[in-house]
């Protein structure tokens, strides 16, 4: 009778181990899935920087990780002080700025490859630096990565990290206002 039940328990025993281990896979492949799935996304694509490359900097010149954002609708900007339409879009977002909850959206102005120097005496001039976050993109990635040949250029992602609207060259305030609005009505699907 004890090497019965003694049997018994060694059974349930490696059963619960097999169960155990069961359950931490099936964890762990969903969480890669949906790893997998959130780097698929374009937003992501675009904004990630590899550990080998130079990173997206604040203007103190503070490493940022831009794809921490993707979760929010994006207004992806790119920017040169050589654009003159740059000048206007960049006013257009820091005035837009103060209509759109923080936490919901999220302004992205991302130089191209201009030294810090040239971009902040530049920006002094608009006086935008509150209202959006400012980016110098060292390496000129950001508009690689979406195939840029216009400037300006503006990308709305909605909070999955897909792509809303794509507006090469200039963008009025009402344009992006529809854009925005229409990424925050896109349901999570």
């Amino acid at each position: 009778m004890k090497q019965f039940s003694r049997d018994r328990v060694a059974t349930f025993i490696v059963i619960g181990v097999i169960l155990l281990v069961a359950l931490v896979y099936t964890l762990f492949v969903i969480s890669q899935n949906k790893r997998e799935q959130a780097n698929d996304n374009p937003a992501n694509q675009a904004l990630q920087v590899a550990a080998d490359e130079v990173p997206y900097t604040d203007l103190a010149g503070n490493p940022l990780s831009l794809d921490e954002y993707v979760g929010k609708v994006l207004v992806v900007n790119s920017w040169a002080s050589w654009s003159p339409d740059s000048a206007t879009e960049l006013k257009i977002f820091a005035a837009l700025r103060s209509k759109y909850d923080l936490d919901e959206v999220v302004i992205l102005a991302i130089n191209r490859a201009e030294p810090q120097t040239t971009a902040e005496r530049y920006l002094r001039t608009l006086a935008v630096s509150d209202q959006v976050q400012l980016v110098l993109d060292p390496t000129d990635r950001y508009y690689r990565s979406i195939g840029g040949f216009a400037m300006p250029e503006t990308i709305i992602y909605d909070r999955k990290g897909g792509i809303v609207h794509h507006q090469r060259g200039p963008l009025t305030a009402d344009q992006a206002s529809v854009y925005i609005d229409q990424a925050l009505s896109k349901q999570d699907e």
